[in-house]
């Protein structure tokens, strides 16, 4: 079966969900985490390093994220969705 490729935008620290929901992901075979985007040029970055996401693509942009994932989770602030 093939993996879903997940994005995820928003790897801030307000609320933290962005670990719940790689969390999840990681905890299904059927998922992969294969890009970040935030706002705030180098934190996907730092954040991906903090987890230890060693082959996920930071992105530039949202579009050069979408160009690359089955399916995003959106983990910004509630006002911003």
């Amino acid at each position: 079966m093939k993996q879903l490729r997940i994005g995820i935008i928003g790897t801030g620290y307000t609320v933290g969900i962005a670990k719940q929901h790689m969390d999840a992901y990681q905890a299904n075979a059927r998922t992969e985490i294969v890009a970040l985007y935030d706002i705030i040029p180098g934190r996907a970055e730092k954040w991906a390093s903090e987890k230890g996401l060693a082959n996920v693509k930071i992105c530039e942009s949202l579009e050069e994220l979408f160009s690359l994932v089955d399916a995003v989770s959106i983990c910004t602030p509630n006002n911003t969705h």
